[in-house]
């Protein structure tokens, strides 16, 4: 006597969910488990695949390079084509009474960058920059020019000193909610010990009474040791983001 028909199905049902669920099984219990390291590696070494199922690690780099595929061959690290700008460091300054850049100030490069943007607290604050000089910021013996403009007048004014405790970027910066300033300020052979660090930047400004003002200007330090930090400041405090980048020697 055969059995039902319901029984008979219900019966090759399970057998087939039996074989289904051990062939799942087998498979799962030959799979690699899940690696939480990878071991060969040391730090700052980078895993590619050197060929199918083979991972080789790519050696460090040095400093300002860049990583380049070869298509199916291994990567490198390159040099990036001569004006390249590097970003080394940002500084994101609140409420801060000076703001300090000392990341990777040496011969890497021939020439640095700094870019911002800040807010002063001092309604009619002055934007002013100290150099850290063989080790310590220096407040004597600068000197500076800069020429000022202002979208109220067509005038131009110049301000400037042969020995002063800073050099002046720009002056009389607004403190209201939309008022700030923008500036990039450029620096050539930091690292050099035998000459003087010239510095030259461009800014703009929201003037206190709700003008733009522009500033351009030149200053240095009659010092002559290794730049290894820039020092900004106000009468107040900044707030504000500063960003660091190196130019790639050609």
């Amino acid at each position: 006597m055969s059995k039902p028909r319901d029984i008979a199905d219900s019966a090759a049902t399970i057998n087939f969910i039996d074989t289904v669920t051990s062939n799942v099984q087998d498979q799962l219990d030959n799979l690699d488990p899940v690696p939480t390291n990878i071991a060969g590696g040391s730090a700052g070494t980078i895993p590619y695949q050197s060929a199918a199922n083979t991972t080789a690690m790519l050696a460090v780099g040095t400093a300002g390079q860049v990583l380049q595929t070869n298509g199916a061959s291994a990567p490198t690290w390159v040099t990036p084509a001569g004006g390249a700008m590097v970003l080394l460091s940002t500084v994101t300054a609140s409420a801060a009474s000076t703001v300090d850049i000392e990341t990777t100030f040496d011969s890497t490069y021939d020439n640095y960058i700094i870019m911002g943007e800040a807010s002063v607290s001092n309604d009619g604050g002055a934007f002013r920059v100290r150099y850290k000089l063989g080790g310590s910021y220096v407040t004597s013996a600068y000197q500076y020019h800069v020429n000022l403009s202002k979208s109220g007048s067509t005038s131009y004014v110049g301000a400037q000193a042969v020995n002063d405790s800073y050099i002046q970027f720009n002056d009389s910066i607004g403190n209201a909610s939309d008022e700030s300033i923008q500036f990039s300020i450029n620096i050539t052979s930091p690292a050099n010990t035998s000459k003087r660090k010239l510095c030259y930047w461009d800014s703009a400004a929201i003037w206190t009474g709700g003008e733009v003002k522009t500033a351009r200007g030149v200053g240095t330090n009659t010092g002559t040791g290794a730049l290894t930090g820039v020092r900004f400041y106000s009468q107040g405090t900044l707030t504000g983001t500063f960003r660091l980048y190196g130019i790639v020697k050609s």
